[in-house]
């Protein structure tokens, strides 16, 4: 095989950013990452209920469901912007969007639904762990290697 053919094979299977999404537009990566949030979302609800009370535990569930949202609309943009043709404006508006959102999701739970700060800092902070065991996951995965790269 000569170096243009090499190079014109690697050129078409070098298009594809992401893998395909699967259900509701985001990868199954992200959908793993997701659900280990949610299950890391379990301890923390139990040790703030446990060391706490109640109204804590309820604080790092609204962090947690803030989290996951969050993780879910970013991950909508990252396919978007990787999937197709997209200006910088459009993707701009698109994150400062999703942080305005933030800013509002988390300003009615602590302010007008007066959880916990400190609780819901804590339910936002499972999505952090959940990225790097989701990576940890990835990496030692057993997956055979893309035909024409090599290790």
């Amino acid at each position: 095989m000569t170096l243009s053919e090499n190079a014109a094979k690697l050129s078409d299977t070098a298009t594809e950013a992401l893998p395909r999404p699967v259900r509701n537009g985001i990868p199954a990566g992200s959908w793993e990452i997701m659900g280990l949030a949610a299950l890391l979302l379990i301890p923390a609800i139990s040790g703030a209920w446990l060391l706490a009370d109640v109204s804590m535990a309820v604080a790092v569930l609204g962090g947690g469901m803030v989290a996951l949202a969050n993780f879910w609309l970013l991950s909508r943009i990252v396919v978007k912007a990787t999937s197709g043709p997209i200006n910088g404006s459009q993707l701009l508006g698109r994150m400062l969007s999703k942080f305005l959102l933030l800013v509002i999701s988390l300003g009615v739970v602590v302010l007008l639904l007066r959880l916990n700060a400190l609780g819901v800092l804590l339910g936002v902070g499972t999505i952090f762990p959940a990225i790097i065991l989701g990576s940890l996951m990835d990496l030692f995965r057993d997956r055979p290697a893309p035909q024409g790269v090599t290790n």
